[in-house]
């Protein structure tokens, strides 16, 4: 399921308190959604790790009250009754099977014990897939059989979207283009990470791009993808960049965008057209057009899809009227 479609539905069960549960591979975004919705919705967030956390961490601890045994609802649980949030249960199927198993009243009846989550609660948890070597527990039917449950999947043209809002690199988001398969190693079905520190996920592809914003060195961006992404794939990166500086800059396109020098490759084209689409605005994209209008129609689609929600001026213009007039059958 795309994360778009993931996103809706998880507004849905937010809006009529269902608990509902995320299953996908771990650094594809699961918890950035949950965080990203509730900084949305306004809501108050509470992220408990579960497979940190004890049955009795979670239940209480039992007390003396005269002849009968209370509990001490733990503090980290929601306690004010006109508050409202989400209380993310995180690393769910990696937690030990009691304290999976002292979930289910919290998350059928919104109870433990004489504690019960304030009306404006709802109950999200997320979990890795067992097939990717992440510590997973098998979960009861019992437990699973509270929830509603979402398939979250990596989906290309949603993390680019991402990525752009984002403020990730542009040679990333142009070599990922250019090698699309690399977004998330972990879905690839001949993929064997058991000896591997480091590998591409759309985390550590965030984390390199973090690291490149420190403005490296040739020598130093070489070890840091390493580091990040793993030594194969930084190996592809790098040879990607060595394409990518040889391209005709910013500045010159907008000085002559009919005799700016054109890419050659398929990884040139992608490299060329994610800067313009990164850097186009509403005030300079003229020039920016013409030159685009240059490249085959796939990579000129490949721009508007870009930039049509961004540079409204250029949506908006002649130009793009008739570029659309006669590319009909790309905008289909």
């Amino acid at each position: 399921m795309r994360p778009q479609i993931v996103r809706q539905a998880l507004l849905s069960c937010i809006a009529a308190r269902q608990p509902v549960m995320l299953h996908g591979s771990f650094g594809v975004g699961k918890s950035d959604m949950i965080r990203g919705i509730a900084k949305e919705l306004e809501l108050d967030l509470i992220d408990l790790r579960l497979s940190q956390l004890d049955s009795a961490d979670l239940r209480g601890i039992p007390h003396a009250d005269g002849k009968f045994t209370n509990w001490l609802t733990p503090k980290f649980l929601p306690q004010d009754p006109e508050s409202r949030g989400i209380l993310f249960l995180d690393e769910i199927n990696s937690a030990a099977q009691a304290t999976q198993a002292a979930a289910y009243q919290l998350v059928l009846d919104r109870r433990l014990g004489d504690y019960e989550l304030p009306a404006g609660w709802t109950i999200v948890a997320a979990g890795n897939r067992m097939r990717d070597r992440a510590i997973v527990n098998q979960m009861s039917t019992a437990l699973k059989n509270r929830f509603v449950h979402l398939d979250y999947e990596v989906h290309f043209d949603d993390w680019i979207e991402w990525a752009q809002k984002a403020g990730i690199d542009e040679t990333i988001i142009g070599f990922l283009r250019f090698r699309p398969a690399l977004l998330n190693e972990p879905d690839s079905p001949d993929c064997n990470l058991k000896d591997r520190n480091s590998f591409a996920t759309p985390r550590s592809w965030e984390f390199f791009s973090r690291l490149l914003a420190t403005k490296p060195d040739a020598e130093m961006r070489r070890v840091l993808a390493g580091s990040a992404i793993g030594e194969g794939n930084a190996a592809e990166y790098i040879t990607y960049c060595e394409v990518y500086k040889d391209l005709p800059t910013y500045e010159e396109i907008q000085k002559n965008p009919a005799k700016a020098k054109l890419p050659k490759t398929a990884a040139a084209n992608f490299a060329v057209v994610t800067m313009l689409g990164r850097r186009c605005t509403n005030d300079d994209w003229k020039p920016v057009f013409e030159y685009i209008e240059r490249l085959t129609p796939e990579y000129q689609m490949l721009f508007i899809k870009d930039t049509n929600t961004r540079v409204l001026s250029m949506v908006r213009s002649k130009e793009f009227r008739e570029w659309a007039k006669k590319n009909a059958d790309l905008l289909l």
